[in-house]
């Protein structure tokens, strides 16, 4: 007797969050996994992750690492989790980058729910949203092995770091908009550097040094990597040439 394992489900194009949610509505099982497009999983994968939760007890999701493939399946990159972020990370996700990857994670069913589901408002940024309602609810584990491969592709949303830096700023009024401790003031003043930061980057990436620079200045209040913010905001005040004399300058000292 034949068992049909795969059940595809059609509706008309409202997003990956609501593809997502229909996909889990229509779920009944305990345990709920994710796999976009033509991405790939290891076979093994969703064993480890169920041996995972089982030994780490309640938590709010468990993630893997992953690898980073090409339209032709040729590697990119290859990401481990960073024994940082497990445990109780929901500030961590605010104020320090990471690598965890939203199709990576396998969650509870339940939890899910619980949250609210992923939010159909957020056309980018609604795995990021996911992850912060669950980490805000639960301690987070890992499987410390590559067990997803990602297809990056050049047309990739994720690709858009300037749309990315948008939906942070909706993830923040929306999560952060009105802290009432001490400590949820301090953590938007950090996570608001952190993104003023990031807008800074992609601006000094495009040689826009003014813009930068402004950036950088906002971003002064609340960083814990001043250093860094210290060394761009000179080479901000630098401008093109002197930009351009410090790269012709270090590609002298490596071709030595």
């Amino acid at each position: 007797m034949s068992v049909k394992r795969v059940k595809p489900i059609s509706q008309a194009n409202s997003g990956v969050a609501a593809a997502r949610n229909t996909g889990i509505k229509a779920s009944t099982g305990e345990l709920v996994a994710f796999i976009d497009s033509d991405d790939l999983w290891h076979s093994r994968k969703l064993e480890r992750q169920v041996q995972s939760l089982r030994e780490a007890g309640d938590v709010a999701f468990v993630y893997t690492g992953y690898e980073m493939i090409d339209p032709f399946g040729r590697l990119l990159r290859t990401v481990r989790p960073d024994p940082r972020f497990q445990g109780a990370i929901y500030e961590k996700l605010w104020t320090e980058d990471n690598n965890i990857l939203g199709p990576t994670i396998m969650v509870e069913r339940e939890k899910l729910y619980r949250v609210g589901l992923f939010d159909e408002r957020f056309h980018v940024g609604e795995s990021l949203d996911l992850r912060l309602k669950l980490a805000r609810i639960g301690i987070v584990s890992f499987v410390d092995d590559v067990l997803y491969r990602y297809r990056k592709h050049p047309e990739s949303l994720t690709a858009d770091s300037r749309v990315g830096l948008e939906q942070m700023q909706k993830l923040i009024d929306y999560h952060l908009a009105d802290p009432n401790t001490p400590r949820e003031i301090e953590l938007r003043r950090r996570a608001l550097s952190r993104y003023c930061q990031r807008e800074a980057d992609v601006h000094f990436a495009s040689a826009e040094f003014a813009q930068a620079l402004g950036w950088y200045r906002r971003s002064w209040r609340g960083s814990g990597k001043k250093g860094e913010i210290l060394v761009k905001s000179l080479r901000c005040l630098l401008g093109r040439p002197g930009n351009a004399f410090l790269r012709r300058f270090r590609r002298r000292r490596t071709d030595r």
